[in-house]
């Protein structure tokens, strides 16, 4: 079986990662980051002001916007400030702690 890297060139390699094919960029790489999300509906403008709205094909913009999305905190109406796995493990914490006073 050959490699699939078989004649793989720093400009191919590139290409594919910015998700370009022969014909352009790949429609279904195509990926809309940091749109405007709100929160139940409180929020009233987009989180992320550095590029609302912004498109790409490519893994690497992807990779590293999703870095930033993971790693963000969040200041809650209790005061505390949590990120992802805070609030993940909370929500979880709860559950069992219903789960156990149901009996």
């Amino acid at each position: 079986m050959t490699s699939p890297n078989v004649g793989a060139t720093a400009q191919s390699v590139s290409d594919k990662l910015d998700g370009i094919g022969a014909t352009g960029p790949l429609s279904y790489r195509e990926v809309d980051q940091l749109a405007p999300m709100a929160i139940f509906g409180l929020a009233s403008g987009a989180p992320y002001p550095e590029a609302p709205s912004q498109t790409t094909t490519s893994v690497l913009d992807v990779t590293t916007t999703l870095g930033k999305i993971h790693t963000a905190t969040y200041q809650a109406s209790d005061g505390n400030t949590y990120n992802e796995f805070d609030a993940l493990m909370t929500i979880l914490e709860w559950v069992l702690a219903q789960k156990k006073a149901a009996g």
